[in-house]
C-alpha cells in the first residue's frame, strides 16, 4: 500500500441510499452529498479502504476471488478502527453494518487473514492521516506565530463543507490541506 494513493474523490448526489462507493475500473470514489461531516469522513475512510484493497491491480494479484461481503467487512472494519483512532464513533453505523455482511460463512471462513489485512490497512491509513496532519499542524503552527491575534478557522470542516457542495479532490490533496482534531 503506498503512502500517496491520489484516488479521486467526487462528491455527488446518490439515489440509491448509500453513503458512498468505490468504483474499481476508474478508480474513483464517489460520496454522497447532505451528510454529517462525521459520515462523510467515515465513508471516505471507509471507500479509501476499498481503493487500496480491492483495486484492479489488488484484485489481480490476488490468486483467490474475494466476495463482496468480504470486501465489504474489509472496508468497513477498516473505517471503524481508523473513525475510532480520530475520534469518531461510527460503531452505531458499522456493527450493524458489519451484522448484515458476516452472514456469509465464507468470508469468516479465516478469520485471523481478515484481521491481519484490516490491522495492516488500518494501520497504514492512520500513518498516512498522521502525516498529513503533522504537516498541516506545522504550517498552522507557522501561521499563529506570525499572527498570534488571530484565532485561526477550523479549516478542516469547512474544507470538508466546501467538497461535500460538489468538489472534485483526491485522497491526497484531502488530507494534505487538513486537521482532523482526535478526541482525548
Amino acid at each position: 500500500v503506498s503512502l500517496e494513493n491520489n484516488v479521486p474523490i467526487t462528491f455527488e448526489e446518490i439515489t440509491d441510499g448509500s453513503n458512498g462507493f468505490y468504483r474499481p475500473l476508474d478508480n474513483t470514489i464517489h460520496i454522497a452529498k447532505g451528510r454529517s461531516a462525521e459520515q462523510t469522513l467515515s465513508t471516505i475512510i471507509h471507500e479509501m479502504a476499498h481503493s487500496d484493497l480491492h483495486n484492479v491491480d489488488a484484485l489481480l494479484s490476488n490468486m483467490e476471488l474475494l466476495s463482496v461481503s468480504t470486501k465489504e467487512l474489509q472496508a468497513e472494519s477498516v473505517a471503524y478502527v481508523v473513525s475510532k483512532y480520530l475520534g469518531l464513533d461510527t460503531s452505531n453505523k458499522s456493527f450493524g453494518y458489519l451484522a448484515s455482511w458476516s452472514e456469509d460463512k465464507e468470508t469468516l471462513k479465516d478469520l485471523k487473514a481478515q484481521l491481519n489485512i484490516v490491522q495492516k490497512e488500518a494501520s497504514s491509513l492512520i500513518k498516512r492521516i498522521d502525516e498529513k496532519m503533522q504537516k498541516y499542524q506545522m504550517i498552522e503552527k507557522e501561521v499563529i506565530e506570525k499572527t498570534p491575534d488571530k484565532k485561526p478557522k477550523n479549516a478542516f470542516y469547512e474544507r470538508l463543507d466546501k467538497a461535500r457542495t460538489n468538489e472534485k479532490i483526491s485522497t491526497n490533496s484531502f488530507f494534505d490541506q487538513h486537521k482532523i482534531e482526535k478526541s482525548s
